[in-house]
């Protein structure tokens, strides 16, 4: 019973429990939703907030806008400087002059033009902003979706686009107003100020319709009227004189190329109209068909990698290993890159797509037809069908091309091979030509520099395969022997019959050595005699492509000095590029050896021939001998 009491009293505080705790629960439920209401409350305001921070921001950058575009207008209405400003100005300075002088001394004209620049500098200043301004305005009116701002924007923008024009128009009148007067300091500040205000485009255009093409149109028109082998000289030579003279000389000023972004007045304005020119007025400099005349205006064009002074002390220490006739004459359009002051500069005049569309216009693999088509006919000519005699390819040497006096291929001065060995055999000849020809700074083309590697060497492989197919040389006309020897020689006869023919070959190459033109009764006849002219061609031959494969990297452009030295950041690329070239130099200057050994091979052959034709004419001189003593006794 006591039992049961306990039991029925902890079942009724264990409900009593349960009563609060649910009455808890109920509170709690309340209590959250309660805060809940209140915290969505809040969280809207927040967003509400946030909404209007962001209205109110943009309601500042409209209102900036607004102030800076009154400003841009107001500097653009402003009248001209009075005198007392002038004078003002002239002893304040601001840049004044030339190098930051002051403007003191200077005639009221040049004053006033200066204060231009400098008001055009400031409205240009503001008038970016104002585009940077409008540009974030319309990008958060249309990420937020303030639909307002966006049409305050939109509805601003005829303001904004006549300040511009104005603007464009100031820069133009200023610009020619100071090119007119030589005068660089304002020329700067319209082109810094023409950076600024992002109108730099209408600028380059301005100066090429309004000031290069009026002055370097009729120069070109001149030049281009002469005959085709000196008109592309002579243009270019015009354009060197107008990028030098004084007219153009303030667009060409080395603080213009510390701009960011950089400034490519040349490029734009001065190569763009050669350019254009040239495609438009002269396409016939761009045909293949007279191989000469394209090499010359690829060349002229391929000048646009400046040489620099690593080149000048290349060429003058290599200069001891040519003939004294040549020398080197500086790249037009290398002078004309040259006038660029800086690295970005040059790689975006070779990059422009005026300088692109140009290249596309030169067919190279025609050219490169047109020059196989010469070194076959000139191998043709000198090297005849197997099996052909000797003596019927001893027709005299063609004459010795002389090296051209100065040539240029692909943006550099090239050197030419080295001077030609003393040769007398039209086949010889025809070799080191046709090899020399390949080479010629007047014939390569640094795009087409493996394409004549690959030549060269073809044409060595096919003389050295026509060396092999000559057939064994033939004396003159040698009588039949008298009679047949009564005895048979001893091992002593034969023994001093060869020793007799070993001197007899030695006395005999070194006469022939010593002079190409020995008579037929030294030589055993004619057919022997153009065999051992040819075999001592041959060995010249091989001492001239010897000498040759250690200059062939610097002939094809392989030297590893096309690029002035490399700032530091680019030593590591500029070292690789240094290395790979090296290295393929190498292996073309091993491939020509490769070919002078197999020629070797095939003049050994041709020795071999020779003293083996030698042995046995001593050999029947002794058997006649020994048959003459027999009959006298």
């Amino acid at each position: 019973m006591q039992l049961t009491k306990e039991l029925s009293t902890s079942e009724d505080a264990l409900r009593s429990l349960c009563g609060q705790i649910t009455g808890y629960h109920e509170a709690t439920r309340a209590t959250t939703a309660s805060v809940a209401q209140r915290l969505s409350a809040f969280s809207g305001k927040l967003e509400e907030r946030a909404g209007l921070e962001a209205r109110l921001e943009g309601l500042r950058l409209l209102r900036r806008l607004a102030e800076v575009l009154s400003a841009v207008e107001g500097l653009l209405a402003a009248p001209p400087p009075s005198d007392a400003a002038l004078d003002c100005y002239a002893i304040g300075g601001g840049e004044g002059g030339e190098g930051g002088e002051g403007g003191e001394g200077m005639p009221r004209p040049l004053l006033a033009l200066l204060a231009e620049a400098d008001t055009l500098c400031r409205a240009a200043e503001s008038f970016g902003q104002l585009r940077l301004l409008a540009r974030r305005a319309a990008e958060g009116g249309t990420e937020g979706g303030g639909g307002a701002e966006a049409a305050l924007v939109r509805r601003s923008g005829p303001r904004v686009e006549r300040a511009r024009t104005q603007l464009v128009a100031r820069l133009h009148d200023c610009l020619g107003v100071s090119l007119e007067a030589g005068c660089a300091a304002p020329v700067r500040d319209c082109l810094r100020a023409a950076v600024e205000a992002g109108c730099v485009d209408e600028v380059y255009s301005w100066l090429r319709q309004e000031w290069v093409r009026p002055r370097l149109l009729p120069q070109l028109q001149q030049a281009a009227a002469d005959v085709r082998e000196h008109a592309l000289p002579a243009i270019v030579a015009a354009c060197l004189a107008f990028a030098r003279s004084e007219a153009f000389a303030p667009l060409l000023q080395p603080a213009l190329a510390t701009t960011k972004p950089a400034l490519h007045v040349l490029t734009q304005s001065l190569w763009v109209e050669i350019a254009s020119f040239l495609t438009s007025s002269t396409p016939h400099f761009f045909g293949a068909g007279i191989p000469d005349a394209f090499h010359q205006a690829h060349s002229l064009l391929s000048g646009l990698q400046a040489r620099h002074l690593v080149i000048a002390a290349i060429n003058m220490l290599t200069l001891s290993l040519w003939p004294c006739s040549y020398r080197p004459l500086p790249d037009p359009q290398a002078q004309l890159e040259a006038l660029l002051p800086s690295a970005a500069q040059r790689r975006y005049l070779r990059a422009h797509p005026a300088t692109a569309d140009f290249r596309r216009r030169f067919n190279l693999p025609i050219y490169f037809q047109l020059r196989v088509q010469e070194v076959g006919r000139l191998l043709d000519a000198a090297l005849l069908p197997r099996g052909t005699p000797l003596a019927a390819a001893a027709a005299k040497p063609p004459p010795e091309t002389p090296p051209p006096s100065a040539a240029g291929g692909g943006g550099r001065v090239l050197l030419p091979p080295p001077p030609p060995p003393s040769l007398s055999t039209a086949a010889a000849v025809a070799l080191v030509e046709a090899v020399r020809l390949c080479f010629s700074p007047a014939v390569l083309l640094r795009p087409l520099s493996a394409r004549f590697l690959r030549l060269a060497l073809q044409t060595v492989a096919r003389f050295s395969a026509w060396l092999l197919s000559l057939p064994p040389p033939t004396a003159a006309a040698e009588p039949a022997p008298a009679a047949t020897p009564t005895a048979t020689p001893t091992a002593a006869t034969a023994t001093a019959t060869a020793a007799t023919t070993a001197t007899t070959a030695a006395t005999a190459a070194a006469a022939a050595g010593t002079s190409h033109g020995a008579s037929q009764a030294e030589g055993g006849g004619e057919g022997a005699l153009l065999y051992v002219e040819l075999h001592l061609d041959v060995g010249d031959c091989l001492a001239w492509l010897r000498r040759l494969a250690p200059l062939l990297p610097a002939l094809i452009g392989l030297d590893g000095t096309d690029a002035a030295t490399p700032p530091p950041a680019a030593t590591a690329t500029a070292a690789a590029a240094a290395s790979t070239a090296a290295s393929l130099g190498g292996e073309c200057s091993a491939a020509l050896l490769g070919a002078s050994d197999s020629l070797a091979a095939a003049d050994d052959q041709l020795r071999t021939a020779l003293v083996g034709r030698r042995v046995l004419a001593c050999a029947h001189d002794s058997s006649r001998a020994h048959s003459g003593c027999g009959v006298g006794s």
